[in-house]
């Protein structure tokens, strides 16, 4: 998604035969490079989540309250990288949007529900956390299957609604034009959007893992049991303080990915569209790369997923031989 043109945070409509003439256009290499790139996103998200959403469902084990968050925030990963990041491996082939009006809103609706979808399913995990390691015999009625249920579906809502809002408020600022899909909604939506669906939220997540790491060292200075009960709550607040991390790791990646793009947006709004078109699609990797690291971090880093992935493939290679070695002790008879 050429951010210059299609995510509609300027008000200009850039002219394509203008942009060709002055020499902005995309060089032949650039653009192969960036389908490759866009592709490589593609096919590593789509397999890595998978393959987390695959692991954590048919293990029974894995079953948790974290988990059901982490699958939610896989799921709109792979909503990004099917719905939106395609449209793009098809502009750096063909240089033009090819698709209609009705696929160009699709993609525009998808990018905007990637940030608010990506940031509420963090806070969803980190207040988790935070409300586990508080109150721990309390968590269990925080969280019950109804009101999981809830949380889930609330956040699917809100995504689904702040994302339609603009063209629901106006469906001129929707065209494709001069071969861009265009989305030109208004600066205030833009700063609206990022401050209460970025800014905020990031912001209160930070602080509730700072508690978390100060509730963990307080607990762990407060346990007067005997050793074989000191290692087992040690084990547990460990266990806390490797999530946090994790889910740190996750906001990190989701801060450097988001602030590289708003950056370049803003600059480019400002500066009338000065950059090269080159840095723009670059923002735009950045900002994509993010669906197919956050699997990554939280599936293969996690001991227990990892494990599981790992028997669950070794347990695939032993069906597959024992499959080979019967069909070829069937054909020898």
């Amino acid at each position: 998604m050429d951010i210059l043109n299609t995510t509609g945070f300027n008000n200009s409509t850039p002219n394509v035969m203008n942009q060709t003439n002055n020499g902005t256009s995309l060089s032949q290499g650039f653009s192969i490079a960036m389908t490759i790139l866009f592709t490589a996103i593609i096919v590593t998200s789509i397999i890595a989540n998978a393959l987390l959403i695959l692991t954590i469902v048919v293990s029974r084990h894995l079953y948790s309250i974290t988990h059901v968050f982490i699958v939610n925030l896989a799921i709109g990963d792979v909503i990004t990288a099917l719905f939106v990041i395609p449209f793009d491996v098809s502009f750096m082939i063909y240089g033009y949007h090819t698709f209609g009006i009705v696929p160009c809103g699709f993609m525009h609706i998808g990018f905007l529900m990637s940030l608010p979808l990506a940031v509420l399913n963090l806070c969803l995990l980190t207040v988790e956390r935070f409300l586990t390691i508080s109150y721990p015999f309390k968590r269990h009625t925080y969280f019950t299957a109804p009101k999981i249920a809830v949380m889930l579906i609330s956040t699917w809502l809100y995504t689904l609604l702040i994302s339609l809002a603009p063209v629901m408020h106006n469906s001129d600022i929707l065209r494709v034009a001069n071969g861009f899909c265009e989305l030109n909604v208004s600066i205030g939506f833009t700063i609206f959007h990022g401050v209460l669906n970025f800014l905020i939220p990031i912001i209160g997540i930070l602080v509730l893992n700072f508690f978390i790491v100060r509730i963990a060292n307080r607990h762990e200075r407060r346990i007067h049991c005997t050793i074989k009960d000191r290692k087992k709550h040690q084990k547990k607040l460990l266990s806390f303080r490797k999530g946090a991390k994790r889910i740190m790791l996750l906001v990190g990646v989701c801060v450097f990915t988001w602030v590289t793009f708003i950056i370049l947006v803003i600059w480019n709004t400002l500066c009338n569209l000065c950059h090269p078109r080159e840095l723009t699609w670059i923002g735009n990797a950045i900002n994509y790369s993010s669906v197919s690291v956050n699997p990554i971090l939280y599936g293969i880093i996690n001991t227990s997923i990892r494990r599981e992935m790992w028997k669950r493939f070794r347990k695939l290679l032993s069906i597959k031989y024992h499959a080979e070695n019967s069909t070829e002790s069937f054909m020898l008879k």
